[in-house]
């Protein structure tokens, strides 16, 4: 054996047991962390927007309440939000977004448009957070109403990303109810 070799795990070992080093051993960690952005891309009709009963993108789901509950919209339509590219509109009140094949995530943040075709003033969007089928956390996010519809100065557009607490993490889904919303990348953690 190599004493060089010896001599490197022995103070590794010394040092793990005299309360030094990092107590995140990765090597007993075996499941590795993935990250997932849904981004809506490319739209379904160029220029245009389509009618959906359900979305689906890199293995997970958003399905409605009633058939054609979302409209795969894509950038640059008169009176509509203005994103980096094409999004998805909720067009019904309720909505669910889960893995096809159930196994959990971690959502960790969304961009919503500032503004609906519905409505043009602030409005809360609450999302409900399900750690199991009667376990939740909610969470509530305020949108400013205002349409830009052009880029302004600093390059913004109608999308502000709001961040996830950790309460929504390990969830089998989440739901939330809204008038009419336009939402964009949504990033999530998968553990595989």
């Amino acid at each position: 054996m190599n004493n060089k070799n010896n001599v490197v795990i022995v103070a590794s070992l010394l040092l793990l047991s005299c309360g030094g080093g990092s107590s995140n051993n990765t090597n007993n960690n075996l499941s590795t962390q993935t990250k997932v952005t849904i981004k809506f891309e490319p739209a379904y009709l160029a220029n245009g927007s389509a009618l959906l009963e359900q979305y689906i993108e890199e293995g997970y789901i958003f399905e409605g309440e009633l058939s054609s509950s979302f409209a795969h919209t894509d950038q640059g339509m008169t009176n509509r939000p203005l994103g980096d590219g094409a999004y998805l509109q909720i067009m019904r009140y309720y909505t669910t977004f889960r893995a096809q094949d159930l196994s959990k995530f971690s959502i960790k943040s969304i961009s919503l448009a500032e503004y609906s075709t519905n409505f043009n003033y602030p409005q809360d969007i609450t999302f409900d957070c399900y750690t199991s089928n009667i376990d939740f956390t909610s969470v509530t996010f305020s949108i400013d109403g205002i349409i830009k519809e052009t880029l302004n100065t600093n390059g913004e557009t109608d999308f502000e990303t709001f961040v996830f607490p950790k309460t929504c993490s390990n969830i089998i889904k989440f739901e939330f109810m809204s008038p009419t919303i336009s939402i964009d990348n949504l990033v999530i953690v998968t553990d595989v």
